[in-house]
């Protein structure tokens, strides 16, 4: 599901009529979408309220206004800029005197008053999440950086099975001498009637084994796997797995396929890996369903197929499976596989949050916000976002922030806001980075800090994020960090420019029209501007018509 741009756009351009630094901002909760502009006479200045009412400037500015005695309503806590006193003009028209800048300005369909001009931030909120790579693990199985395989129950924890029958004792004799070694190699594993002794439990389980125990068989797999009693060693591990699936162990087959899609103890192959999921899945392994549901999804070692992805995901979730109903929610949501049904998909994401999934934490957090597949209720959305947030998500900390900070769906507090940015930001969340980097540079919910502001700035625009570029390159244009470098400036726009960011791509117009930071080229900064007028950016537009 993809949220409303509820909030964003903060890129910094310039100097404010008072000396400060302004930003523009879009935001919509409940208006109509804010437009930017210029003001007049500082054609590099953006500068949008945003209050309430849509007011459209014919000069250029263009801001949003409250009705008169309601300058606080959705207004989020900034630098004043100062105040405007409305007068109306004629029909449909107003004057705008600014009491800082001395400068006159005409609106439509004005009412008489006086507004506060304010800066807002924040960034775009993040949308649902629905990247495996970002959501969950592509399968079900190890995180590269970690030892232990994830999302398998053996291996996941030292919980190696105690009993189940399986059929593969050939004999009463055998099953006599298998069972009982089986059980006592499980009494020194447990410390249960004997002190523990994991290295005396690995003899008993492979007398066990030797007597056809596939229970045991398996214990010794997760035994080597995870070092119990012996030293780590997935190449035996793989071979004890193997045993235990040619006896028709479901959970064997599942970690079979976890090593070879590993490499671990086996030589990568997603071919094998697929073909041994599909079994243990064939025979009802909820986690071997999810994992070839995600291989059918991406063509993981197997023909891409995402009408057989969701349909074992269903199984998988049908067994309670967390990831399989997130991933069954993300197919509903987005058509692929089964027909688009935004309802289904909620239902599902539910059942997944139950289990405290972040990403379907996160995602009901979008619907519930956006109204889609389910009522409109941003204080819900906001419950969501934080439960996800305490759980680590970086985008619900990001979007939580946001939140807070605007008062959409929870109480306005910028220091609480930019604690949760923080938070984001230090997961390597790009918009998080820009938006805590606002925080600081016009002091929202902090002292101003132009240093860390720059520093954050820097993180982001690392990441390729182009508003942060263009606030980088900002900041050496003004000096913010410390250091005054034009050419740094201009290096900084064009980067954000080349990736269509449209602030970008005035800068580097206005840089490259007075030779600001490079040589002069004003037929090339002409044609940087037309296309940022192209993008919709008004102070283009504004800067053309002077020029």
């Amino acid at each position: 599901p993809t949220q409303r741009p509820a909030l964003g756009d903060v890129s910094n351009s310039g100097k404010g009529a008072g000396g400060e630094t302004t930003h523009s901002a879009k935001m919509s909760g409940g208006h109509n979408k804010p437009r930017r502009g210029s003001v007049m006479g500082e054609p590099q200045l953006s500068t949008e309220v945003l209050i309430g009412r849509d007011f459209t400037a014919t000069v250029g500015l263009k801001v949003l206004l409250t009705e008169q005695g309601k300058l606080e309503s959705n207004l989020s806590s900034g630098i004043d800029l100062g105040l405007g006193t409305i007068t109306n003009t004629a029909d449909n028209t107003c004057s705008v005197r600014w009491e800082k800048t001395g400068t006159t300005t005409t609106h439509s369909t004005g009412k008489g008053g006086q507004y506060h001009l304010r800066r807002a931030i924040n960034a775009e909120p993040n949308h649902g999440l629905g990247d495996a790579t970002i959501a969950a693990p592509v399968l079900a199985l190890h995180d590269e950086d970690e030892e232990v395989p994830k999302g398998i129950s053996i291996s996941a924890a030292p919980k190696p099975r105690m009993m189940e029958t399986d059929g593969t004792l050939t004999s009463h004799s055998q099953a006599d001498s298998g069972l009982a070694q089986f059980g006592l190699g499980m009494c020194y594993l447990r410390g249960k009637g004997v002190e523990a002794d994991p290295t005396k439990a690995i003899e008993w389980f492979e007398k066990a084994a030797a007597n056809g125990s596939r229970n045991a068989l398996f214990n010794l797999g997760v035994c080597y796997t995870q070092g119990l009693g012996c030293v780590a060693d997935r190449t035996k591990a793989l071979k004890y797995f193997e045993q235990a699936a040619s006896l028709g162990d479901s959970k064997a087959m599942l970690q079979v396929g976890v090593c070879h899609i590993s490499g671990r103890g086996a030589p990568a192959s997603e071919t094998k890996a697929a073909e041994y999921f599909l079994r243990a899945a064939e025979a009802g392994e909820p986690t071997a369903q999810y994992n070839i549901g995600v291989c059918y999804g991406k063509g993981r070692g197997i023909e891409k197929d995402l009408v057989k992805a969701a349909d074992w995901y269903r199984k998988s979730a049908d067994q309670g499976d967390a990831m399989a109903q997130f991933r069954l929610a993300l197919c509903y949501a987005t058509g692929k596989g089964v027909p688009k049904n935004s309802v289904k998909a909620v239902e599902l994401y539910k059942q997944a949050a139950e289990h405290d999934h972040g990403g379907a934490l996160f995602n009901l957090g979008v619907c519930y916000s956006q109204g889609d597949g389910v009522i409109k209720n941003e204080e819900t959305g906001v419950a969501y976002y934080r439960r996800a947030a305490e759980g680590g998500v970086a985008q619900a900390q990001h979007n939580l922030a946001l939140c807070i900070l605007t008062g959409v769906g929870a109480k306005k507090d910028p220091a609480e806001a930019l604690t949760w940015y923080e938070k984001a930001a230090a997961q390597g969340d790009a918009k998080a980075q820009f938006a805590a980097g606002v925080c600081y540079e016009i002091g929202q919910g902090t002292e101003k800090d132009g240093a860390r502001a720059f520093e954050l700035y820097s993180q982001a625009a690392k990441q390729g994020n182009a508003k942060a570029i263009v606030a980088k390159g900002l900041c050496y244009k003004t000096g913010l960090a410390g250091e005054q470098d034009d050419e740094k400036a201009f290096t900084c726009f064009k980067e954000a420019a080349e990736k269509e960011n449209p602030r970008g791509m005035f800068h580097t117009g206005q840089c490259l029209y007075t030779g600001t930071g490079t040589s002069k080229d004003e037929e090339g900064g002409l044609e940087w501007l037309r296309s940022a007028r192209l993008k919709g950016f008004a102070e283009a537009d504004t800067l053309l018509a002077e020029i």
